[in-house]
């Protein structure tokens, strides 16, 4: 019997630790554990509790839950902390305005579409060069952003920008077939380059710092507003001058004495045309 003992109770032993191991993922019952994903920031739990994809403010969520949620609107709550939001793969439509943010990477959620990070004056970087299926970027008032790189986001259509301390722009890669739709305002920008988006409809470029402004390879321009910038040159001869329905490039110190515009085109009187009293429409402008 005493020659039996030893190996009796090494396979005791090692039938313990098979147990141990093989209940890593299942809980006494056999049932799996589940998968949880790590929301530190209250507010934004507590507003996941508000909308029903959580049950207590523990500082968990199922990840099952949140990695289906396809559009989250945390406009106009003040979280501070996004992590966690890297668990919501499915994530397509994503919208936050808060004062409070000063970090995000939304480069763990590959499949947003539509992006907005309106009124966030504390973030001062912001990466999308991993979201290649983003066609709709809204940043406004994002007042600590100094640069913003799209180069790597050729699917944008719609592209929306007020950034008051923004001085480097890159525009996405061509072709950039796209983008119909550009809105950069009240930034340090003195210049930016259009002349390659030719699908181009709607421009507006607002209380900027640029200089002069080349459009006439955009043949496709419904509405242009430029104003509040300190033009001295302005080319709009995109040989459709007639299908612009709005234009104005009223500048912020009337520096702008002519507008180039399309042989045999005359701007209409009745208000939707708007420059400078000195300013005149012409063919050639020295």
């Amino acid at each position: 019997m005493t020659n039996l003992r030893y190996p009796l109770i090494a396979a005791l032993i090692l039938t313990f630790f098979v147990n141990c191991d093989s209940g890593n993922d299942e809980n006494s019952d056999n049932t799996p554990i589940e998968a949880l994903t790590f929301i530190p920031d209250d507010v934004f739990e507590q507003h996941l509790i508000d909308i029903g994809y959580d049950t207590q403010l523990d500082d968990y969520i199922n990840t099952e839950v949140v990695e289906v949620i396809e559009e989250l609107d945390l406009t106009n709550i003040p979280i501070a902390d996004l992590t966690g939001l890297e668990d919501f793969a499915a994530l397509r439509k994503f919208k936050i305005r808060s004062f409070e943010l000063v970090d995000f990477d939304p480069s763990p959620n590959t499949n947003l579409r539509y992006l907005s990070t309106n009124g966030c004056i504390l973030l001062s970087e912001l990466n999308v060069s991993n979201l290649p299926l983003l066609d709709t970027l809204y940043m406004s008032n994002n007042n600590s952003v100094l640069s913003l790189d799209v180069s790597q986001n050729t699917n944008l259509k719609s592209f929306h920008l007020i950034a008051f301390n923004l001085e480097s722009l890159v525009l996405p890669q061509l072709p950039a077939e796209s983008l119909i739709d550009l809105i950069v305002n009240s930034t340090k920008l003195q210049s930016l380059d259009l002349s390659e988006y030719d699908n181009l409809i709607s421009v507006e470029l607002k209380g900027n710092e640029f200089t002069e402004i080349d459009l006439s390879s955009n043949p496709n321009l419904i509405s242009v507003k430029c104003p509040e910038n300190f033009f001295t040159s302005f080319d709009l001869s995109n040989g459709a001058n007639e299908n612009i329905v709005y234009f104005d490039a009223t500048t912020a110190v009337g520096s702008l004495n002519c507008i180039k515009i399309d042989m045999g085109f005359t701007p209409p009187d009745n208000g939707s045309w708007l420059k400078d009293p000195q300013t005149i429409y012409a063919v050639e402008c020295d």
